[in-house]
C-alpha cells in the first residue's frame, strides 16, 4: 500500500514538477550495490574473510555424514555399548558441526550489514554529487521508493509546517 502510494505521487510530481523542476532521474540502487565495483571488491573480500571457514564447516559436516554412513553399516556388527558410544560421538560431532555453522552464519551477517551500511553511505553520497554536478534537482530510488536527492530551493517543509499547525488548532478547538 505504501510503495504504490509512494509510485502514485511519483507520478503526479513527474507530471507536476517539468514546469517548476529542472531535471529529475532515478537509480535503482540495488543494481549499484550488488554490480559496481565496490559490491564486487566487498563480495571477494568476503570470500577471502570466510572462504576458508566456509570450507572447514563443509568438511566437518561430510565427515559428519560419512561416520553416520558407517554407523548404519557397523550397526548390527557392534556390541550394544559401541554402538551407543558412536551414537554419542555423532551426536557430539552434529552439535559441534551445527555450532559452527551458527557461529559462522552470524558472522557473515555481521559483515554483510558492515557492507550493506557503508554502501549505502557510498551510493547516497555519489547520487548526491552526481546531481549537483549535472543539475539534477530530484533523483528517487526506483528499489526502494524514496528520494534520493533533492536541491534545497524545492523544500516546502516550513510552510507545510505553518498549514499543519493551523490545521492542528482548528481541530484542537
Amino acid at each position: 500500500m505504501r510503495k504504490s502510494f509512494f509510485l502514485s505521487l511519483v507520478l503526479v510530481l513527474a507530471m507536476a514538477l517539468p514546469a517548476v523542476a529542472g531535471k529529475i532521474g532515478y537509480v535503482d540502487s540495488t543494481v549499484l550495490a550488488q554490480e559496481s565495483e565496490p559490491a564486487h571488491a566487498a563480495q571477494e573480500k568476503m570470500k577471502a574473510d570466510f572462504g576458508p571457514e566456509n570450507k572447514e564447516v563443509e568438511t566437518m559436516a561430510k565427515d559428519y555424514q560419512k561416520k553416520m554412513e558407517e554407523l548404519k553399516l557397523q550397526a548390527a556388527a557392534l556390541s550394544e555399548a559401541a554402538r551407543e558410544d558412536k551414537k554419542v560421538e555423532l551426536l557430539r560431532l552434529k552439535r559441534d558441526v551445527e555450532d559452527k555453522q551458527r557461529a559462522l552464519i552470524r558472522k557473515v551477517q555481521a559483515a554483510n550489514e558492515s557492507v550493506r551500511r557503508t554502501m549505502s553511505g557510498m551510493i547516497v553520497k555519489a547520487v548526491q554529487d552526481f546531481a549537483k554536478k549535472n543539475g539534477y534537482d530530484f533523483i528517487f530510488d526506483k528499489a526502494y521508493p524514496s528520494m534520493v536527492f533533492a536541491t534545497g530551493s524545492m523544500n516546502v517543509t516550513k510552510e507545510v509546517m505553518v498549514e499543519l499547525n493551523k490545521i492542528y488548532r482548528e481541530h484542537k478547538k
